[in-house]
């Protein structure tokens, strides 16, 4: 026994107890949380990584490297568990990318729609830190055995060589955080690279109709679930305005692949879906498509322009000839008490974009919409409905207000185009309403919000479609707008809307896949709708 005891008390410095469990907290975590998603190879991958960050205070015999192992543990640990009690699930480059995207306020805001007893969890996660650096193992003062350090050395070096020359070291054989952080900073630095001095790409793509005066306006909606829109069969008088209304051709069976809005955004206007990924070097987008046919584009947007990290949103638009952001303080968009958070300071650059002398104009307009927290969203005028003092009543009544206010403002702006196209009659004019994504509003368990980590609710992708156009568009071709008419109800994706863009809007390219726009008669509505989660979304339950 006595034999033993250098080699146990090496073993106990190694994974000292404390340390350890900080760092294995998130897996033990999300074993309790949803078993499916747990990952054995990364218990055995942290297990491993453990006496790299130990050791050094071994060698060293000094305390404050090892509470400096310590203060890494529980950082780790806190993202993990974090992330977990919040969204459900592990850690994905999805995840990063939406919070790098996203202010302090708004993290908050969106932690406290998720908070709930399990909270309560993190609790044990502080205690053990407070314990593992107020206690540190103490430092092995005899000699240490040198086929001890030997052994668990050379499983380490046997481990990280291995994975090294296969070219894995920090995709497969590092830890779940640290991989991901790699792979989102690769991302990050090759979407900057492929940004770099943004100019719309020169292609091969004209206009059917060169000589006509055309106006297509894009209105990109957020966390809009029509569901709980009255214009889509709601109980709740949501959209009230939009209900009156004769002169929109409604789609009534669309879904997002995305329930987040980078990813919806960026599929919904390039080339790449879910089917056919291509990386952002060799992509083709709408900006590209139609400054290639002769239009002049415009970008406004509600959105806050830039986040921790550039956004991949912002320096998309800027690719426009013309990119407004209307809310350029971070706060305006999570105070009620500021009116720059509301969409209706998007409408004044709306009407200036219309009046541009340009011949052929697209006009995406990009609002906050519905997204958390609801309550911000609106202006009290709009304080409809009311709930009855508990958490998920209130909730669901501010999500209803936020999506009558939308209807005052997507209302408002076919108005607005309307008024301009009676002053400009000879001009094909039309209006498409799309949402990057649903919201699950108490419709999928007890929670609000759009979730990403673990599999994606039905109510997360049903999002509202629908087109205005004009007379004058209807006369150019008529049977373009009775095809619309006639796939009104056929189910359709919007990682296709790339194509349907292009068809709809009278330009010849060969990027175009005529089967894949709604709006054509060769479209095929066979095609099986997977969404992000790898789910067909026509054999999901709700």
């Amino acid at each position: 026994m006595k034999k033993l005891k250098p080699v146990l008390n090496t073993l106990t410095f190694l994974f000292p107890l404390y340390p350890t469990l900080l760092l294995l907290y998130p897996i033990f975590l999300g074993i309790f949380i949803d078993y499916d998603l747990f990952d054995s190879r990364s218990l055995a991958i942290n297990l491993v990584w453990i006496p790299l960050f130990t050791l050094p205070a071994i060698l060293t015999q000094n305390k404050y490297i090892l509470r400096v192992s310590t203060l890494l543990f529980f950082l780790i640990g806190l993202i993990e568990t974090c992330h977990w009690l919040i969204l459900g699930g592990p850690i994905t480059i999805t995840s990063l990318l939406v919070i790098s995207n996203t202010y302090y306020d708004e993290i908050v805001e969106f932690a406290s729609l998720k908070a709930s007893s399990e909270f309560l969890l993190i609790l044990p996660f502080f205690t053990i830190f407070i314990l593992s650096f107020k206690n540190p193992p103490p430092i092995i003062r005899t000699k240490i055995k040198n086929y001890t350090l030997l052994i668990i050395g050379l499983i380490s070096v046997i481990f990280i060589s291995e994975n090294a020359i296969n070219g894995r070291l920090i995709r497969k054989g590092s830890p779940h955080l640290i991989k991901v952080a790699y792979s989102f900073i690769e991302k990050i630095s090759l979407f900057k690279e492929a940004m770099k001095d943004a100019k719309p790409k020169e292609l091969e793509a004209t206009s059917i109709i060169p000589n006509e005066k055309q106006t297509f306006v894009l209105i990109l909606g957020e966390s809009n679930s029509r569901r709980h829109m009255s214009l889509y069969g709601a109980k709740s008088k949501t959209t009230p305005k939009l209900d009156n209304r004769t002169d929109l051709i409604l789609y009534n069976n669309v879904v997002s692949p995305y329930s987040s809005t980078i990813n919806s955004v960026l599929t919904i206007l390039t080339q790449t879906n879910l089917e056919k990924k291509i990386d952002i070097l060799n992509n083709i987008d709408i900006l590209d498509i139609f400054h290639s046919s002769g239009f002049k584009n415009f970008w406004i947007s509600n959105q806050s322009p830039i986040g921790v990290w550039d956004n991949q949103i912002t320096q998309f638009a800027k690719k426009s000839d013309k990119c407004e952001f209307v809310n350029m303080t971070s706060n305006s968009s999570y105070e009620a008490t500021y009116t720059a958070s509301y969409d209706e300071k998007i409408i004044a650059p709306f009407s200036e974009a219309l009046k541009d002398s340009a011949k052929k104009k697209l006009i995406i307009l990009h609002l906050i919409g519905n997204h958390s927290s609801y309550s911000k969203r609106y202006p009290t005028d709009f304080n409809i409905f009311e709930g009855d003092g508990s958490k998920k009543s209130n909730t669901i009544a501010e999500y209803k207000n936020s999506l009558v206010y939308t209807d005052f403002i997507v209302d408002s702006m076919i108005n607005v185009l309307m008024k301009t196209q009676r002053l400009n009659i000879n001009t094909a004019t039309s209006l498409l309403y799309i949402s990057d994504h649903g919201e699950n509003v108490y419709d999928h368990g007890e929670k609000a919000g759009h979730d990403y980590s673990k599999i994606v609710p039905r109510a997360n992708v049903e999002i509202p479609f629908f087109l205005w156009v004009s007379s004058y568009f209807q006369s150019l071709d008529s049977s373009k707008t009775q095809q619309a008419i006639l796939n009104k109800n056929k189910p359709f994706v919007t990682d296709d809307l790339f194509h349907a863009l292009i068809d709809l809007n009278f330009i010849k390219t060969k990027f175009l896949e005529k089967d894949r726009s709604v709006f054509n008669a060769k479209f095929n509505d066979k095609r099986k709708r997977i969404l992000c989660d790898g789910k067909d979304y026509d054999e999901k339950v709700d």
